[in-house]
């Protein structure tokens, strides 16, 4: 079956994408042009499967706890929370778990326990019971 093509969505790649009730969200992915090593908040994309229409998320959150723009990065939904680990920039690779609350619209930062895993990129993660688990990656 043959669908229309749609207009507005981001043009990236490595981005994570991950589904909400009825909604895709597009997080970050890199896009030929943008500067990485600054560290510019995250955008975030929201693909309303209803109307088909795409739209930018605005949020609300401090500065300081979004995260900043990367790829290679993968996103997490639990709870109402999307949890955002992983990735790189221009910088280099990250290993800090962000959490995106849905209702609300603000990133916090969550509290963890346990050994930090090492930061890479290009890795998997799903949820299981209440656990995150990431694999593999660089």
């Amino acid at each position: 079956m043959w669908t229309v093509r749609l207009e507005g969505g981001p043009r990236r790649v490595n981005l994570a994408v991950v589904a909400v009730d009825d909604k895709i969200c597009s997080l970050g992915g890199h896009c030929t042009g943008e500067d990485y090593a600054n560290r510019t908040p995250i955008d975030v994309h929201t693909l309303d499967t209803v109307p088909l229409r795409w739209t930018p998320l605005q949020t609300e959150s401090n500065r300081d706890v979004v995260p900043f723009k990367r790829y290679g990065h993968t996103v997490v939904f639990y709870a109402d929370c999307v949890y955002l680990w992983g990735g790189r920039d221009d910088n280099g690779p990250c290993n800090t778990l962000y959490c995106f609350d849905t209702n609300a619209k603000v990133w916090t930062p969550p509290k963890v326990c346990g050994q930090v895993p090492w930061p890479r990129d290009g890795h998997s993660a799903c949820v299981i019971g209440k656990r995150m688990f990431v694999f593999g990656g660089l």
